[in-house]
């Protein structure tokens, strides 16, 4: 993390690995086998009901392989057609599917509530089964986020009354608790609000939530955790604000438990946060008479910001982050704030943690690849829950585990997949849930995910010569690619998904500047040059039912059809490549000639859920 000294006491590495070994004993056990405390209840948030059949379909394969705890109900909440809700607006509804369900017994209930919705567009190989789904190669065992999020607040449950924990499916908290973490009179509040608050750089502050402390001259950089009144919350601050309203820790150097120290002045920040059942029915009782929500609300910026004896008004009129402003939207946030104005919020300062976010693919590689602390803390390994294979076409002796270490061999990031031993992965590349039968060579700085390159395929498709004979098989430097199951019609057919690792594809443009969106190190013009495509032929028709891609509406990378739909995931994946080829070394292909095109977008709405975890658990399988 910015700031942090990395030289850190292991006080959280142990502490994460006893949350991880104790997570790991609860999984395919019930509560009378387990004995620990535990949610009540889970509720996952899903953007649709696209969303939400993948997501449950994934918690069914989980629990089939005993990878959850048991008798905990876990329910999977889409939020309804129309606008962006935001996590705030998906909080609403998961509340309102929880009154539904549970009635009068939810105010008994400790709930915790992860927001996995959204569309992934910095992270798009999660874009399809959602980040619940993301691997987390933590040890000898193949974890999820889900699994993460599951694990992570254990400790935190005993202390905590009934309610509902909020949290996001794509970050990640490590922290120690030390002897105040079960000594100390600390706990959640019965009412109100109660947020985790860490220790961060400035920096860090003014890209989220800051607290503003009741008294700085009270808090006690040595404990691991500390209880204290919060009087505002500020979003994503400069630091002149942060100043102004009394958020900073002044030092030249500050330093926490656990060797953790940030050079420069300090604030502290948001990640997860706790509302107690008072504040649970408030919301249900404002949303009888103001449903439906027809905004984004968002949960750290709407509901937090109007809480603490400091809170303003004013905030419910700054709308640059939200994605489509909406007639409602200030009206409804002005309601939210009085409605939640006179709430307690207060802090539990856990000095020594860390909040990281792993939501993007630069994020992904840094944390994966190059983040050794965070490595150590969570117990990331490389080469996680992989089956390496002998080459059968090699005459030489292959390289084997016992003769040198594949780290030694393919220091990337390797998890969930079946490669020959004489592949290569470099140590900024991810490789995750691939099976490849010849030897393969990734390129630095790489994201492959869900990809299959077969022997059998290959062949056919060479009419019996071999099509696989320059190998190793070479992956480009710089480049993000994924395969899909697409249902088109009555066949399943697959589409991989080609992007250059910082292509943007949030950015949105003109229809008639579809041309200058930047694209694998060109633009989406020379794509169509050399690929033989017309930039008409890519733009998209129709609106989703977010609101993109209309007619008339603006194009991005995201709503143009850029890839091709084949009928198996090898001839995707060649596909994908001489795309690649054509687009960067400018020579032109007929390649994509009377193909069907697609974009992500369009994915989202014929992916093949079933397909694509069958290719999972049968790799699963393979590899166990």
């Amino acid at each position: 993390m910015e700031g942090h000294n990395p030289r850190t006491g292991n006080g959280i590495e142990e502490n994460m690995s006893n949350i991880m070994k104790q997570y790991q004993f609860m999984r395919g056990k019930t509560r009378a086998d387990h004995g620990k405390e535990f949610w009540d209840v889970m509720v996952i948030t899903a953007g649709d009901d696209d969303q939400k059949d993948a997501f449950v379909a994934h918690i069914e394969s989980k629990l089939s392989r005993k990878e959850l705890p048991l008798d905990c109900p876990i329910h999977v909440v889409a939020d309804p057609p129309g606008p962006k809700l935001g996590n705030g607006g998906s909080t609403f509804t998961g509340l309102q599917f929880l009154e539904k369900e549970y009635k009068e017994a939810l105010y008994d209930k400790r709930v915790i509530l992860i927001h996995a919705g959204g569309q992934s567009k910095r992270m798009p190989s999660t874009s399809i089964l959602g980040k619940i789904s993301a691997p987390v190669p933590s040890g000898n065992v193949f974890y999820q986020m889900l699994d993460v999020k599951l694990a992570t607040y254990l400790p935190l449950i005993p202390r905590m009354p009934p309610g509902v924990f909020v949290c996001c499916a794509d970050d990640f908290l490590v922290y120690n608790l030390g002897k105040e973490g079960t000594e100390g009179k600390w706990e959640f509040a019965k009412s109100g609000f109660t947020a985790l608050a860490h220790p961060s750089t400035l920096t860090v502050g003014t890209k989220h939530g800051v607290y503003v402390v009741k008294s700085l001259d009270d808090v006690d950089t040595s404990l691991h955790i500390q209880q204290s009144d919060c009087v505002q919350v500020l979003q994503k601050p400069s630091i002149r604000s942060m100043e102004k309203h009394g958020a900073i820790l002044d030092g030249k150097e500050l330093k926490f438990p656990d060797g953790i120290s940030i050079k420069g002045s300090a604030a502290y920040t948001d990640s997860a946060f706790f509302f107690g059942m008072d504040v649970a029915a408030k919301f249900l009782k404002f949303l009888k008479t103001n449903s439906p929500i027809t905004c984004e609300i968002d949960a750290y910026g709407d509901f937090l910001q109007a809480l603490g004896p400091k809170a303003t008004i004013d905030y419910t009129k700054h709308t640059p982050n939200v994605t489509t402003p909406t007639p409602s939207l200030i009206p409804t946030r002005e309601k939210v704030f009085h409605l939640l104005k006179d709430s307690n919020i207060q802090l539990l300062l856990l000095n020594s943690s860390k909040f990281i976010h792993i939501g993007t693919t630069k994020e992904y590689i840094h944390h994966y690849c190059f983040d050794s602390k965070f490595q150590q803390e969570m117990s990331i390994g490389k080469d996680v829950f992989n089956r390496w294979t002998e080459d059968d076409d090699e005459e030489d002796e292959p390289v084997t585990k016992k003769k040198m270490k594949l780290s030694d061999v393919s220091p990337g990031s390797v998890m969930h997949c079946m490669l020959p031993q004489k592949s290569f992965v470099p140590e900024n590349s991810i490789v995750e849930y691939c099976r490849f039968e010849v030897p393969v060579h990734i390129g630095q700085n790489t994201i492959v995910s869900n990809c299959c390159y077969l022997k059998s395929e290959t062949e056919e498709k060479s009419n019996g010569e071999e099509a696989h004979s320059k190998l190793p098989l070479k992956i480009p430097q710089n480049v993000f690619l994924h395969t899909v199951s697409t249902k088109q019609g009555n066949s399943t057919n697959y589409v991989t998904v080609l992007f250059k690792i910082d292509d943007d594809l949030k950015k949105n443009v003109p229809r008639d500047k579809a041309g200058q969106l930047p694209l694998l190190g060109a633009t989406v013009d020379v794509f169509c040059q050399n690929c033989c495509v017309s930039v008409d032929d890519i733009l998209p028709t129709g609106a989703n039912s977010k609101g993109e891609g209309d007619d008339n509406g603006p194009a991005s990378l995201w709503t143009s059809r850029l890839h091709p739909v084949t009928d198996s995931m090898t001839e995707s994946l060649k596909l994908a490549m001489q795309i690649h080829t054509a687009v960067t070394k400018r020579t032109k292909s007929d390649i994509l000639k009377e193909r069907k095109l697609v974009s992500m977008d369009d994915l989202l709405h014929s992916k093949e859920v079933k397909d694509m975890l069958k290719y999972r658990n049968d790799l699963y399988h393979d590899i166990k």
